[in-house]
């Protein structure tokens, strides 16, 4: 869609002066942001690159429009994390602790988007070629794909306080060593 108007305004424009084709790249550290309840989100690399056009009514004013292809990074980390509750074995209707611990669990992530911006912007002009400008506007993004890698492991236990035992390795009761993590993909056509 966006070709479309860039080449109909191409081939429509009597006076270029009113439209303005740029190539944009960018970079940087960013995050998702995500606030996890556990570990501390870490902030990595975004790159974006991207083409944008501007129709300028006059010398001030112009609207303008693009797509952008952005890659953002982050990374989760959780260290020396242990949980406890009350839980009940179903079979013998004994309660007992359920217990979670990991000593070192990481998760990175890659999202990679198409961004497509519609923004107002003003210009001042100081020079012939230099000017200050400010714009506002909206952006709306469509994922491309999004991928999760997961290292570390997560151990559970089940301790019965009445008989003073803790149980492990029982796969079956949930009670186990979680160290591979499946790699997930998220892939948008």
């Amino acid at each position: 869609m966006i070709a479309s108007i860039l080449t109909c305004s191409m081939a429509a424009a009597q006076d270029f002066i009113r439209h303005e084709f740029s190539v944009n790249t960018g970079g940087g550290i960013s995050g998702f942001q995500s606030r996890p309840t556990l570990g501390k989100d870490y902030w990595k690399s975004a790159c974006t690159v991207g083409l944008g056009y501007h129709y300028l009514f006059n010398q001030q004013w112009s609207i303008g429009t693009g797509t952008n292809l952005a890659v953002y990074n982050g990374n989760i980390s959780i260290k020396n994390y242990n949980q406890q509750q009350v839980a009940t074995n179903t079979a013998t209707d004994n309660t007992f602790n359920f217990l979670v611990s990991s000593s070192d669990y990481k998760e990175t992530q890659r999202v990679m988007t198409i961004t497509i911006p519609l923004m107002a912007q003003y210009q001042y002009p100081f020079e012939e070629k230099t000017a200050f400008y400010a714009a506002l506007g909206f952006k709306m993004g469509i994922p491309v794909s999004a991928k999760s890698r997961s290292k570390g492991a997560f151990t559970t236990k089940g301790y019965y306080p009445n008989l003073n035992i803790t149980y492990e390795d029982f796969p079956d009761y949930g009670l186990l060593i979680i160290s591979h993590f499946q790699t997930i993909k998220n892939t948008s056509n």
